[in-house]
């Protein structure tokens, strides 16, 4: 009942965990860790299916004994070590690297976070009361998403340069990015010369010998 195939979410609300040979129902340890998180088409077509699967049975079975996901076939409660042997075995099948339930869950906030999304929601997803949190989990996979930023923001800066240049001449453009990036020799002001470049961008004319003196 915590999922919801319709708006593509699921709930974390509660948990099972073996407790002395027993398996128990628990809820998560903080108040962020019950949250509501989406789910990509993927999973959604896969549980829908799943959904299907169990109906079928219970039909056939005249009942089903939980509304649990992860069920056996008569439909009663996995435990926790069969369902990660389960896992396993699917990894190996598939030729990826066998690992625990709970390093899958450090695999998708480690993609994710160098697949840039942002900090906070990756805190969210993970039931992180405070992004600190996730922070000093991940710390180490942040250096490469800092790579990412600075050629994006490199990226972006050389495609206004190509921008300008066709509009105002590469001898203009060639000066105002020599002069922003400090390679004239000269004590440049970075933000006054972007402002400079965009109001002479948004006018769609071509600066005069004066603007281009005073860039």
């Amino acid at each position: 009942q915590d999922g919801d195939l319709g708006l593509g979410t699921v709930t974390v609300e509660q948990s099972r965990v073996r407790v002395d040979h027993r398996v128990v129902g628990s809820t998560p340890k903080t108040r962020a860790g019950r949250r509501t998180v989406s789910i990509d088409p993927t999973t959604v077509t896969l549980l829908a299916q799943l959904r299907n699967a169990q109906e079928a049975t219970a039909d056939l079975l005249g009942r089903w004994g939980t509304d649990l996901v992860a069920a056996s076939a008569p439909g009663q409660p996995l435990a926790p070590p069969w369902l990660l042997d389960q896992w396993k075995r699917a990894a190996r099948a598939a030729g990826v690297p066998v690992i625990t339930l709970h390093q899958g869950r450090h695999t998708a906030l480690t993609q994710a976070l160098q697949n840039q999304v942002p900090l906070h929601v990756v805190a969210g997803r993970a039931g992180h009361a405070q992004a600190s949190t996730t922070v000093n989990l991940y710390a180490h996979y942040l250096p490469l998403a800092d790579r990412q930023a600075a050629d994006l923001v490199g990226a972006h800066f050389d495609a206004q340069v190509r921008q300008a240049a066709a509009l105002f001449g590469s001898r203009l453009v060639a000066r105002q990015a020599r002069a922003a990036r400090g390679l004239d020799g000269r004590r440049a002001n970075p933000l006054s010369l972007w402002e400079k470049w965009c109001r002479l961008r948004d006018s769609n004319t071509r600066p005069s010998l004066y603007e281009c003196d005073a860039l």
